[in-house]
């Protein structure tokens, strides 16, 4: 998650520019509702302003969207 913040940022969303970021920075996750099977679970959060959606799906694993752009 973190490395792909990083890579989303100096990026500059595939502009010039962006920034250097050197040091990690906090993931806010916020309250995600219990799926009916009890695995699946959606989370959302933002990391330094920018929002994201992570999804967890039993016998698939994760799926991460950063909403940089």
């Amino acid at each position: 998650m973190r490395f792909a913040w990083i890579d989303e940022v100096n990026n500059g969303c595939a502009s010039c520019g962006g920034m250097v970021i050197k040091d990690l920075v906090p993931i806010t996750f916020y309250a995600a509702p219990v799926t009916p099977n009890g695995y699946d679970r959606t989370f959302n959060g933002e990391i330094q302003g920018v929002y994201f959606t992570a999804t967890y799906v039993a016998g698939h694993g994760w799926s991460i969207m950063l909403n940089a752009c």
